[in-house]
């Protein structure tokens, strides 16, 4: 599958110097991942890089798209009189939440352990 064309350049504000944006390449893909805490397999790091590249040329295509502001999209905050009153209603019972959990010790959920977390 070919890439497609690529994106126009989002304009650059005036008085300010482009920005140029990083190489993607491997080692940009291993610390994007070590900074969200993903472990990467290098056997699929190449289809991962490019994987990347391509969303980050689509995420600079929309950028680069020019909208006119539209008429009501920013709408003010809802008065206090508009919200519902803050008052406890029924809640579900452990029970109830422990049926719809994927692992639980009959006390607590059990979720997996991230990676780096300490005993």
């Amino acid at each position: 599958m070919s890439p497609g064309p690529t994106p126009p350049k989002p304009p650059t504000p005036a008085g300010t110097a482009p920005v140029a944006a990083p190489a993607i390449d491997a080692a940009l893909v291993r610390r994007v991942a070590a900074l969200a805490r993903l472990e990467v397999d290098e056997a699929r790091l190449p289809a991962l890089t490019e994987q990347f590249r391509r969303i980050l040329d689509l995420v600079g295509a929309v950028a680069a798209i020019e909208v006119p502001p539209a008429a009501g999209a920013l709408l003010p905050p809802a008065s206090l009189e508009q919200l519902r009153p803050d008052e406890p209603g029924p809640t579900l019972g452990r029970r109830e939440v422990s049926r719809n959990a994927p692992a639980h010790d009959g006390a607590f959920l059990v979720v997996p352990r991230f990676r780096g977390d300490e005993d």
